[in-house]
């Protein structure tokens, strides 16, 4: 899997984590190398998630937003100083959060959005209070929102902008209104935010239109007119947001077409955009460089459309004339990722190629602006993409970060680049002895076979059923059901989730597994329920394990493997689960969130009974994943995630019981189940299945 990481654009603080402070006009690959699995671009500064959940920034760090406990700039990615693991990250301005995998979360930079209460700047992280555990922020360089696991949300920063009818600058989070809170978006002096019944709420300062109808003091929350239910916002120079039926509608100022009605009108209360259809992802553009506001949005069939604002090509239309309806980008394409700032658009398709247009640099080789779609340099496919200002990052599937642009602020490490490279051109080398990645030596201390991945030397064990690369950090459960006798499953992981046995054998179902003993289920009443909910509301995560089916049963006649969701029906039935189905012999991997969004991956590989399977899920910020034997199965992509309800009422492995009884039950054998909080990589889910 490739994750290698590249950013592209002005390049002055080193932006682009090249080693350099020269512009890029192509992907340029950042310094040290490393696998990355997301990045965030700020005003003058970046920063990423590696594969291990550590946290690196790079660029301008005159407020300490780098993270490192100094004010100076870096043009390398440089770690962050506590260490720690991380579900997710986010640069703005002046100011990095990130979220840790325990659902803490810190911010370092300007004090004013840091929420620590310190003053005047925090070079190092600082933790935000003591109001964890958190699963969402939003925020920029005036302000900062949040949202806890429990719902409720906070702000801090610039008094006008923070929903509490004071006014008044904040250094540390006070509550907004009251209710539990689903989704966020925040940027400049406006944020809007979704409530768990569907409602859309918005504040901030006056003169920007809320929604509510009117321009006037949003000193609090007020409620988007219309009386419908919402799930996705973007807040921007007109804010735009998803209805949960999936129509796409726009408010605020309309000098460019921006709000897609067909009009130039101002509205103060949101217009359906024109053209209909069903959508499920929106990014709404800022007007800072000249070019105007412009909206981007993809549709449920993958199509990408943009209106607005196109004097430097935005629309992609061939033209610079502006359009208050959607244009569909590039036609017959099909996308699954769009991202905009005031220079213009880039997106992903599905194939995984990166394209952008309007103003240059692109990232293609030269500085040139383009009126329609060009693709960014470089060989491989693209997981993630971000823009801020004249710089861009993408993440490759290689995990490689590839920056281009200007290189103000050292963001991209180099010299300015129009096309992607890789940076400074070299990988990272092990020592003691020293060795070029891949090498491989003979340890006499350790009497193994080492090779050199890039950060030390790993040993090489020959011997596939007990590999010494299992992968065992960020482990959230892991049963081994390597017990002989008794009614509990012990949690490996040390997290407390013992499972306990219902309706089985203290000691014949304990049998010969995949690896050491496994359960066996006798598909009539057998389960096993777990305590403590698993917290998969915190970000990525991944479940593996091995089963043996002989058969299915219950209502929907399947083997269920892993299942944890609640029955909270007012709110959405919030799920993680993997079973068979005996219907088509394929493996099931479901996620569902307390809004009803279900997202399901179906295996392409026939399941044959008494046989023993290793499976994997993974999840990212817009993808699952199934794989079956060590081979990726099915690919499912998603646009938004909302929260996991607090309330779960089932825990189960073997058994999936829904609001209406049994839904499934096991016939078979369950062995070797782990569940992580990050994304196992191809070969961490190879070397589970070659046990």
């Amino acid at each position: 899997m490739d994750n290698t990481g590249r950013c592209w654009g002005i390049n002055t603080y080193g932006t682009l984590g090249d080693n350099s402070t020269a512009d890029k006009i192509v992907p340029t690959a950042l310094s040290g190398g490393g696998s990355w699995i997301k990045i965030s671009a700020g005003d003058a500064h970046t920063c990423g998630l590696k594969t291990d959940n550590s946290v690196w920034c790079w660029g301008y760090n005159v407020n300490g937003q780098l993270g490192d406990g100094t004010q100076a700039d870096k043009l390398v990615p440089t770690a962050y100083v506590d260490g720690g693991t991380w579900a997710d990250i986010e640069a703005g301005n002046g100011i990095s959060c990130g979220l840790k995998s325990s659902g803490g979360m810190n911010c370092w930079g300007l004090t004013t959005v840091t929420g620590d209460g310190a003053d005047p700047y925090v070079a190092a992280p600082s933790p935000i209070d003591d109001k964890g555990p958190w699963k969402q922020h939003s925020g920029n360089m005036q302000h900062s929102c949040a949202i806890k696991v429990d719902g409720t949300l906070w702000c801090w920063g610039e008094g006008y902008a923070l929903g509490d009818g004071v006014n008044v600058m904040t250094t540390v989070p006070i509550e907004v209104d009251s209710g539990v809170w689903t989704y966020l978006d925040a940027s400049g002096y406006l944020s809007c935010a979704i409530k768990d019944n569907g409602s859309l709420w918005c504040w901030g300062t006056g003169g920007t239109p809320l929604g509510d109808g009117g321009i006037g003091d949003g000193s609090v929350p007020v409620e988007v007119v219309g009386g419908a239910t919402w799930k996705a916002v973007a807040v921007g120079e007109s804010s735009c947001a998803i209805r949960t039926d999936g129509t796409l509608w726009c408010w605020g100022f309309n000098g460019e077409g921006q709000l897609g009605d067909g009009t130039n009108n101002d509205s103060m209360t949101p217009v359906q955009v024109s053209g209909g259809g069903s959508w499920t992802h929106v990014t709404s553009g800022v007007n800072l460089s000249g070019n105007g506001a412009t909206v981007c949005a993809i549709k449920s069939d993958q199509s990408l459309w943009c209106w607005g604002s196109n004097n430097a090509g935005q629309l992609a239309d061939g033209t610079t004339n502006a359009s208050n309806i959607p244009v569909e980008v590039d036609p017959g394409s099909s996308w699954k990722w769009i991202e905009i700032d005031e220079g213009g658009p880039c997106g992903i398709k599905t194939d995984g190629s990166a394209w952008c247009w309007g103003a240059g640099p692109l990232g293609n080789g030269t500085s040139n602006s383009s009126m329609t779609p060009v693709q960014i340099s470089g060989t491989g496919t693209w997981q993630n993409l971000g823009k801020a200002g004249s710089f861009a990052c993408a993440v490759s599937v290689k995990g490689e970060i590839y920056c281009w642009g200007n290189n103000n602020g050292n963001a991209l490490t180099q010299t300015d680049r129009s096309a992607a490279i890789r940076t400074s051109g070299r990988d990272m080398q092990c020592t003691n002895p020293t060795g070029r990645p891949g090498k491989m030596i003979y340890n006499e201390t350790e009497k193994a076979m080492q090779y050199c991945n890039s950060v030390g030397w790993t040993s090489i064990n020959f011997n596939p059923t007990t590999p010494s690369y299992i992968p065992t950090n960020n482990l959230l459960a892991y049963w081994a059901f390597d017990e002989s006798a008794g009614t509990t499953a012990a949690d490996s992981s040390g997290n407390g989730h013992v499972g306990t046995l219902n309706n089985m054998d203290p000691m014949t179902d304990w049998v010969a597994g995949k690896v050491g003993n496994a359960l066996d289920f006798d598909g009539s009443n057998d389960y096993v329920s777990f305590i403590n909910d698993i917290p998969f509301a915190y970000g990525y995560f991944s479940i593996a394990g091995w089963f043996y089916v002989r058969g299915t049963g219950g209502v929907d006649d399947e083997f269920p493997v892993f299942m944890q969701r609640d029955f909270d029906t007012g709110n959405g039935q919030s799920t993680v689960g993997i079973v068979v189905r005996n219907s088509n012999k394929k493996v099931h991997a479901q996620i569902r969130d307390d809004v009803d969004t279900l997202i399901q991956c179906i295996g392409s590989t026939t399941i044959t009974w008494n046989n023993w399977y290793h499976f994997a899920v993974v999840r990212t910020s817009d993808n699952i994943k199934l794989y079956i034997n060590g081979v990726q199965d099915c690919s499912t992509n998603f646009s938004r995630w909302g929260s996991f309800s607090a309330n779960i009422a089932v825990r189960e492995i073997g058994r999936h019981t829904n609001s209406s009884g049994t839904g499934g039950i096991a016939n078979g054998r369950i062995d070797e189940l782990r569940v992580y909080n990050r994304v196992l990589s191809l070969s961490e889910i190879q070397a589970l299945a070659a046990q």
